[in-house]
Formats: structure tokens, C-alpha cells, sequence
């Protein structure tokens, strides 16, 4: 798709240059996510039938967090008379997740005076949420001027979006001390398939571009992405392969994972160059 419109840019821009002006711009700048997420990973339904008799609690579920990275993206704008425009945007935004470890407490009771023997297990996770690649097709205006400000915002599609977890289980103390440790990666893909869902949102923003020489401009650009919520459906990665306990206990977890509703939300801060035509 990135592809198609930077060619149909491309082949109408001979057309566009003698109606009006032409800017082409590059940007890299800062992402700025708004992504939380709690997810519930619950080993109980497995400890249980493997360890008859223990008790299994719930400390703390697994909490995910955006952290922003690099904002990259380009675009090509055409102007007519009156500082009003057509824009036509890639941007590419890094978002990492952070991650809070999920605790579940095991116990053993033991009969009278013995005290029970309990041990946490710990399900500490890594994230990994694909570089979105929203492509937009908006309205521009800019003033007069040397010193130009402008807005500009429209229709966003955001073509895929894929969510993997990698988890490790680990247990301390003295109960469960000869449970291997399972390592344990489940993925999750965007299905948006239910109402009030899919892949279109929107973008809006502001800027200033300083003259630096001839044609030639610096631009500040802030942004605003918000899309549509997706479905996140969880499977087991087929790429890593489990052991028997591993795999039961993964179907133990798919079982207990519900589907994730994501909601594509970020802000960026970019600068980059500006050339007219």
C-alpha cells in the first residue's frame, strides 16, 4: 500500500506542479503512546491438576505499558491558491511495552500444627508490539508568509497490527522446587471484525516550517493518531517449540486469556526538512 501511493504521488505530481505548489517532506521525531493494559495469566487450572491439593491465589496480573520510541514518516502536500492543500502521509511509529511481572501464590496445607508451605510463582513478560504504519489522507491548510504555520487532518488506515508476549515461569521457595521452568511465548493478532471496530481512525496536527535557503525548509510537525479498537486474539506462537508440561500448560493459559480490545493511540513530535516545488 506505502508503495501504490507513493507511486499514484508520483505520477500526479507533473499534474499538480503547474496548478499550485508542491511540498515534499521528511520527519523523524519521538512517540508518545497512551497505551495500559492489564492481562490476566492464570497457571492456576494447570498447578492444580498436576499438584493435587495446593491452593492457588492471585497476587498481581501482568501489566503492559507503552513506552515511545522513534517516529519516522513522509508525505507530499499540494497547495492551490489560497494556502489550502491536499496531503497525502506515511508514518512509522516505534512503540516498546513495558511490562509488570504477574504473581500467583502457591500453598500446600498441611495437617495441624504443621504451617502451610507456599511459594510464589512468578510469570515475568516481555512485549513486542510491531512498528505501526498509519497511512493518511488529509486536509492542509498553511498561512502567508516566509515563516509558515499550518494544520492538517483526515482519514488514518492503520494496515496490520501483531502483539507478542513472551513470558517465563519461575518459581522460588520450597514448594514446586522441581516444576521445570516453561518458557512460554503467545501472540497476539489483530481481528477486527466486531461492531465498532476496524482499521480506519483518524490524524490531526500543527506546525511551523522556518526558510532556510531557496526552497528550502525546517519543519516542526505535533501530531495526533487515534484509530479505531481491534480485536486481539491470543494463540501460541508456532515458532517455539514447548515441552509436554509446557504445552499443558499453555492450553491452560489460551483457555484463561481473553481477547484483548486495543486501541491504537499515540502522539508524536517530529522535525524534519521541507522542499517546495
Amino acid at each position: 500500500m506505502r508503495f501504490w501511493i507513493a507511486v499514484l504521488c508520483a505520477a500526479g505530481w507533473p499534474a499538480l506542479a503547474p496548478a499550485g505548489e508542491v511540498e515534499a517532506t521528511v520527519r523523524a521525531g519521538q512517540v508518545f503512546p497512551f497505551y495500559k493494559q492489564t492481562v490476566h495469566f492464570d497457571p492456576g487450572p494447570f498447578l492444580r491438576s498436576t499438584f493435587p491439593g495446593v491452593i492457588v491465589d492471585p497476587v498481581q496480573d501482568l501489566r503492559l505499558e507503552g513506552r515511545g520510541g522513534l517516529a519516522l514518516g513522509g508525505g507530499i502536500t499540494w497547495y492551490a491558491a489560497g494556502g489550502l492543500g491536499l496531503e497525502a502521509r506515511v508514518d512509522t511509529a516505534d512503540v516498546s511495552v513495558r511490562s509488570v511481572d504477574a504473581i500467583v501464590r502457591v500453598r500446600l496445607p498441611l495437617p495441624p500444627p504443621l504451617p502451610s508451605l507456599s511459594t510464589d510463582v512468578n510469570i515475568p513478560a516481555t512485549a513486542d508490539l510491531q512498528r505501526l504504519w498509519p497511512v493518511s489522507l488529509n486536509l492542509a491548510a498553511r498561512t502567508s508568509g516566509s515563516v509558515k504555520l499550518h494544520v492538517s487532518g483526515g482519514v488514518s488506515y492503520l494496515p496490520s497490527l501483531r502483539f507478542s508476549v513472551r513470558s517465563d515461569i519461575q518459581t522460588t521457595g520450597p514448594l514446586l522446587a522441581n516444576l521445570p521452568v516453561a518458557h512460554l511465548v503467545v501472540r497476539a493478532e489483530a481481528q477486527p471484525g466486531r461492531q465498532g471496530e476496524g482499521r480506519l481512525g483518524f490524524d490531526a496536527g500543527a506546525g511551523v516550517a522556518w526558510p532556510l535557503s531557496g526552497r528550502l525548509s525546517l519543519e516542526v510537525d505535533a501530531r495526533y493518531f487515534r484509530f479505531r479498537p481491534q480485536t486481539l486474539a491470543w494463540t501460541a506462537d508456532p515458532g517455539v517449540p514447548l515441552t509436554p508440561v509446557e504445552q499443558q500448560l499453555m492450553r491452560e493459559l489460551l483457555v484463561t486469556l481473553a481477547p484483548v480490545s486495543f486501541n491504537p493511540e499515540f502522539f508524536q513530535a517530529t522535525g524534519g526538512l521541507n522542499l517546495r516545488f
